[in-house]
């Protein structure tokens, strides 16, 4: 995930914005490997690691009910504010972000969460993680040697979560709205502005979507920052990635032959860098909006291990696959219309989906439902 959106500016994008001269297509077995079952309306959460069978949304924690201060615990009585991103660990467990409630969390196997990271104070403080401060953490990737990083969106920094310490692996400056800052270089000394989405690329190095910067950034493990996408110009130029333009990057992800997806809010576009440095446009913006072939604030993108691409379509609700034959596919969800329930993917409801995460021992998608304050999956 990504920035963190309020649901009256979700509202009037949805209203106003719009790409895609894709076909859009609601499916209630297409993607699926067997059949669905019908929908619940009573969601109980299931356990974190269980295999979801394949066409059914669970929850795994969380839900309407939950949202509040942060509590640990296990689901039903944890309680969340505004999760906006999530990533897997070797193992499968569970690293999340609230960005309401400024802190990083666990969910095990069990779906038991666990506070690891932020005080809950609004700050950049380093230090014990317990006790340092996020300015508002967007989004969260982990490397695989466990270590794991936060895009701290509004801080304007790439921050590092690794045992027992919070410390700011590059980024620096005024934390706050938009600065107007950009500079590559080492560690404090580079500057981002809104630090939205990021993603470990094949070679363990962070990439980043600096947002109102128009930029895809690199991120060394020792927190040299350079550019590899984007003039800084607000537009939607393919070609060569030093030369292409960008429209307030949001999210990434990165699949195995290492091209990166970028998610954009200001073009309502999804696009591609290719391991040659080419940026290409794969679902384009059109206008007007039309609910079921444009994307609407999409705020996560996910890759599985075939090379899928799934994406959290924020402003309208649902979650999207990208088919082989770039058929734009609607796997959980109905378009416009939130709501909070589990069971058959095409009955089920969510509310500004902005996390994914996929989940290969389980074969599952996990996401972030963000208006509902839950951690929910849909199974393949």
């Amino acid at each position: 995930m990504a920035i963190s959106l309020g649901s009256a500016l979700l509202a009037s994008a949805t209203a106003a914005l719009g790409v895609g001269s894709v076909v859009v297509v609601a499916t209630t077995s297409g993607p699926w490997r067997g059949g669905a079952r019908e929908a619940a309306h009573e969601n109980t959460p299931v356990v974190g690691s269980a295999e979801v069978p394949a066409g059914v949304v669970q929850t795994i924690t969380g839900g309407p009910d939950s949202k509040g201060p942060p509590v640990d615990g296990p689901p039903g009585a944890a309680r969340f504010g505004e999760p906006s991103g999530v990533a897997l660990r070797a193992g499968g467990q569970m690293i999340v972000v609230d960005f309401l409630n400024r802190i990083v969390l666990t969910i095990d196997d069990q779906g038991n969460s666990t506070r690891i990271g932020g005080s809950g104070e609004q700050g950049t403080a380093d230090g014990p993680a317990l006790t340092s401060s996020f300015y508002g953490p967007s989004d969260v990737a982990v490397a695989s040697d466990g270590a794991i990083f936060i895009a701290d969106g509004a801080g304007h920094r790439i921050r590092e979560l690794r045992d027992g310490k919070l410390t700011t692996l590059a980024g620096g400056g005024q934390p706050g709205l938009s600065t107007g800052s950009f500079a590559d270089g080492p560690g404090a000394d580079a500057r981002f502005d809104n630090a939205a989405g990021i993603a470990v690329d094949l070679d363990g190095t962070l990439l980043v979507a600096d947002y109102n910067n128009n930029r895809i950034r690199r991120v060394t493990r020792s927190g040299l920052v350079t550019t590899v996408a984007g003039t800084g110009e607000y537009g939607s130029k393919d070609g060569p990635a030093m030369s292409a333009n960008f429209a307030y990057p949001v999210a990434l992800a990165v699949d195995s032959t290492g091209a990166i997806y970028v998610l954009e809010h200001g073009n309502n576009a999804l696009r591609k860098i290719g391991r040659d440095g080419t940026v290409s446009t794969v679902v384009p913006r059109t206008l007007p909006f039309t609910a079921d072939s444009a994307l609407s604030y999409a705020s996560a993108v996910a890759v599985d291990d075939v090379g899928t691409v799934y994406i959290a379509d924020t402003g309208a609700d649902r979650l999207l696959k990208i088919a082989a034959d770039g058929k734009v596919q609607v796997i959980v969800g109905r378009t416009g219309d939130p709501g909070f329930v589990d069971g058959a993917a095409g009955q089920a409801k969510v509310k500004g989906p902005q996390g994914l995460a996929w989940s290969p021992t389980t074969n599952s998608l996990i996401f972030v439902d963000t208006g509902n304050s839950a951690i929910r999956k849909v199974g393949f």
